[in-house]
């Protein structure tokens, strides 16, 4: 008989990710970053070789990653960026108490849309 453990309660779960500092976010950005350039890097120089008509197979495989270090450098400090202020504006924002977010959607923003209305059939003209 396999024992079965129990999923971990919501509350514990967002208390870890909320635990979880700002320049640990920014580095987990990063490296995705990175594995976003490594992977998308050779199937982006075939497409432009596609739309270029240029068939050629200059330089062999090395050739599929030419100038990948500009792209990994910018996505690596564009995810790096936005999951670090992410963080830092979740722990900003949490309740220290509760660990929720202290603003709901219609505090602090624009109010909720009322409800559609249905045209009556006195303004419809007919």
């Amino acid at each position: 008989m396999a024992a079965t453990t129990a999923p971990a309660s919501e509350s514990s779960r967002r208390s870890n990710v909320s635990s979880t500092l700002p320049y640990m976010r920014a580095v987990a950005g990063s490296l995705g970053g990175v594995m976003e350039a490594c992977c998308l890097q050779p199937i982006d120089v075939i497409k432009m070789r596609v739309q270029r008509h240029d068939g050629s197979a200059n330089g062999g495989g090395g050739a599929l990653y030419k100038s990948l270090t500009p792209f990994v450098t910018h996505l690596t400090l564009k995810y790096a960026l936005r999951m670090c202020s992410n963080a830092a504006l979740q722990s900003a924002l949490n309740d220290a108490s509760t660990g929720e977010l202290e603003i709901s959607p219609t505090e602090g923003g624009s109010p909720p849309l009322p409800p559609p209305t249905e045209p009556s059939s006195a303004t419809s003209g007919r």
